[in-house]
Formats: structure tokens, sequence, C-alpha cells
């Protein structure tokens, strides 16, 4: 918002939708209170441009809530455009406003009197009132006196002036009132004093002088007699004395700025005329342009992706990007050593694993003792019988797990079970008794068995790796490295020669 809140000024903050067909928009935050109250017109266009007929939108604004403007489109002629967020919006000079204001000051004539009300309802009749005195010859206007008539009133007898009735009573009244539709004076100054018409009302519309003050807010004078506007229509050739450093927007059209003819191959003296730009740079002369070559010069398209280098010129060379072969790289001989490797703990099942035959060493002692008597009977025989049980010594033996005999395993101490029985009859006798006792021994071997082994051998734990492997050789490298750019960091330029 422009900070001479006269000017109206400001910037479109929320756009009309849609663009071309919406009524309503937002100016910038508080710029609302700087324009007029509604009606008033407001011209719409981008920064930076010219209001003209061809890039502009006059649009009426019907309504004002705050910074909320509400209007209707292409108003005076003007063309519809896209109302974006940035726009300019500004209450100007317009044509509506000049006849607004003319109007303002000009007051209109009397319109037509108004079709007469309906007659109202006939009220009630009244008593009888009592008789009236003897009637009078009637009243009468004459423009002279009349000796036939009583009651007259002649009207070249009364004062100069406007006849008024009063209750059917003629009179003059030197000036009408405002209030009965005169202008309640005598004198025109005094007619617009009492009209309230103020100093406006004697300017001439081909002629209007200001003196001092602001008329519609868009328009200001001050008492040096100058005007200040925010847009003209028509000619302003008699606009003299501008000061160029108040334009802020637009450009000047270089027809404007001097004689001659403007183009792209002359420049503006200092005397305000328009001349051709001498050749000052001799033909093959190259220099770096930041865009398109200038006229008479020639943008040198083989040079594109190459610096610039002393030497005879034209001739091209190097690459953008490079590789490099293996040459004579060589890994030399070298060994691993054990580094951290270990093996992780394990165990071993019992596979076919199976203890050795084996025997427990010495000689098993067996002990027998019978005793008693038989009896006394006649010629029998004697029925002798005796059962034999035991266990051997518990021993361990060491066992051979594998083929190769390089894996023993050793059976846990156990003993042999072992069990026998006899039963037979003596040889039959006379009549007598045997009494009998004794004991008796042996020794032997048990014999050899293998018995299964099941189960588990326990956690083996984490065994290091020792030692170094062999010498890996001494390996030789082949191929090629990948691409890599050589480019330093750069800018690209166009080189131009003069023609």
């Amino acid at each position: 918002m422009d900070d001479f809140k006269n000017f109206a000024i400001s910037t479109v903050a929320v756009a009309p939708t849609p663009a071309t067909t919406g009524t309503s928009l937002t100016v910038e935050a508080g710029a609302g209170t700087y324009f007029p109250l509604p009606p008033f017109n407001v011209i719409a266009h981008a920064v930076g441009e010219l209001p003209r007929v061809t890039n502009a939108e006059i649009l009426r604004v019907t309504a004002k809530v705050g910074d909320v403007f509400t209007f209707a489109r292409t108003q005076e002629g003007s063309s519809v455009r896209a109302i974006v967020v940035g726009d300019q919006i500004y209450a100007g000079l317009t044509e509506k406003l000049i006849d607004d204001l003319f109007a303002a000051m000009t007051p209109g004539p009397t319109g037509p009197a108004g079709p007469p009300g309906p007659q109202g309802i006939q009220g009630p009749v009244g008593p009888q009132g009592p008789e009236g005195t003897a009637g009078v010859d009637a009243t009468y206007w004459t423009v002279s006196p009349s000796s036939g008539l009583v009651n007259e009133r002649a009207l070249n007898a009364l004062a100069n002036g406007y006849v008024k009735s009063t209750a059917g009573e003629p009179s003059t009244v030197a000036v009408i009132p405002v209030s009965e539709g005169g202008t309640g004076a005598s004198s025109a100054a005094a007619a617009r004093t009492a009209l309230g018409l103020g100093t406006l009302a004697t300017q001439n519309a081909n002629a209007v002088n200001f003196t001092s003050g602001t008329v519609g807010g868009d328009v200001i004078v001050n008492t040096t007699n100058w005007i200040s506007a925010y847009s003209f229509v028509g000619d302003g050739s008699n606009l003299t004395n501008l000061n160029a450093a108040r334009i802020a927007t637009g450009l000047v059209a270089p027809a404007r700025l001097g004689s001659g003819t403007p183009s792209a191959t002359t420049f503006l003296r200092g005397d305000q005329a328009w001349r051709p730009v001498g050749d000052i740079f001799p033909s093959g002369l190259i220099v770096i342009a930041n865009g398109d070559c200038p006229p008479g010069w020639t943008r040198i398209s083989p040079w594109d992706g190459y610096f610039l280098r002393g030497g005879p010129p034209f001739i091209a060379g190097g690459s953008s990007t490079h590789t490099h072969d293996a040459g004579s790289f060589a890994v030399p001989d070298h060994a691993h050593g054990p580094g951290s490797f270990a093996s992780q703990d394990h165990a071993h099942g019992p596979g076919s694993f199976a203890a050795n035959g084996h025997n427990h060493g010495g000689n098993v002692n067996v002990n027998v003792s019978v005793s008693g008597s038989t009896g006394s009977a006649g010629d029998h025989s004697h029925r002798v019988g005796a059962t034999i049980a035991g266990a051997t010594a518990a021993t361990g033996a060491a066992n051979t797990a594998d083929a190769g005999g390089s894996f023993q395993t050793n059976a846990p101490n156990h003993t042999h079970n072992f069990s026998g029985s006899f039963d037979v009859d003596s040889s039959t006798a006379g009549a007598h008794a045997h009494g009998f006792s004794g004991s008796g021994s042996g020794s032997g071997s048990i014999p050899n068995d293998a018995p299964a082994i099941s189960g588990t051998s326990a956690l083996a734990g984490a065994v290091g790796v020792v030692g170094t492997s062999a010498g890996a050789g001494a390996l030789g490298i082949v191929g090629t490295s990948a691409p890599a750019s050589h480019l330093p960091p750069f800018v690209q330029v166009n080189f131009c020669q003069k023609d």
C-alpha cells in the first residue's frame, strides 16, 4: 500500500475465482480503508505495465467489507482480463468518475410528481349544526377591480411577487422558500447558499478551475493550483514540467526519447538524436557472451564443449574422460595367518560305535558249601541239586572307536552277572544214612563281549586354528579402470565472432 493514503492504490492479495469471471477479490491487508465508499470504479492491470485499453479492466465496486471488494466487470467498455494475485488495483481517474463529479456539481431537474394517493373512506355523518347567518356573495379573483362584484380580490392591487393562496385567500411573496420548491433567495449566490451547492456550482464544464481540496478521494488540488491524479485519458500535450523521478513503472517508447529511428544498431546521443553505432570491432574478433550473440556477430558452434588454449587457431583436441590400464601392477607372494578363526562348540553322536570284545583279568573264584544228612530209609537214592549265581567285580576297558585305531574311548566300570544249577540222584543202597559236607572252588574267565555305546560325546569347545596358509603367489592385474571425468568446475558460455 502506498504511504500516500489519498492515492487509494493496492495490490491483489486474493484473486477472483475464476480469474476471468469471478466478482470478488481481496486487496492487501489494511488497504481497504484507503478506498472511497461504494459505488466507485477501479482499474486492474499487471504491475509494471502502463494501463491501456488492451491490458487493463475497469471494475465497478458495489460493496466493500474491510479489504474484500465485490464488483461488476468490464465497465466503461473495457475488456475482461484474468485478474491474478499481485495485480495492481487503484481508484483511478476514469470517464465514469468525471461524470459522477459533474453530476454532483449540477443539480438535476425536478422529477415528475407522483400519482395522487387513493381516496380515504368516508367518515360518519355528524349531527346537524345550527342554521347559519345569511350568506354573502362569493369571493372572486380578478385581474382588475369590478364594480359588479361585492367580494372580489383584484390581483393588480397586490404587491409584486408570486401569488400564494392561503386557505383561499390570495397573497404574494417576494421569494419562494426552499421548503415550498423555491430557491429561498433573490440572487444566484444566495440561492447556491440556500441550496447548499457550494463553489463547484459556479464552475463551467469546459473550464473547471479548482483552487484547493480533494475531489472524490482520487483528484487532489492544492492552494498553488496543481492537480494530482493516477491516470489521464485523452490528449496530454499540455502536461509540462513533468518530474521523471516520479515515473515508477512502465517504459517510455524509444521514439519519444529522441529524433531519428531507434533500432538495435542505433544509440541515443546526448543531443537526443538516434545515431548508428560505429563499427569499432574488427572482423574476426571473438568475444564471450552470456546469452545470444548480438547483431553483427556469429556464434562459433564448433567450439561447443572445448576449453581455450593458446596456439594456432581452430585446432581441436583433448577428451572429457579418461581410463587407466592395468600396467605392470602385480600382487606379491603372501600367506594368510590364522587370524581369529576357531571351530564352534560341537559334540559327537554314537554312530556305529561299539566297545571292543574284552574280558576281566584274573581268575573267577566260585565257593560252594554243602552240608546236611540223608534220611535212613531202605534201599533208595538221594536227589541232590544246587543253584549257583553271582556277579563279577567292577572294572573298565579301553575300546577302539574307529577302524584305524586312532580314536579310543573308555568304557565305564561295569560288572557281568552269571548263574548256574545242577540236579542229580545218588546211587541206591540199603538202609543207611549219609552225612555230607564240604566245599569246592573253581576258576575261569568271562567270555568276551562288545557292548554297544549310546549317547553323545561331551562338547569339544572352541578349538582355535593355528598356522598359516600356503603362499598365494604373484597375481597379475588385468582390465582397465572405469571412465572418469577430468573436467574442472566450469561455466558454459557462447563464443561470438564479429562478422
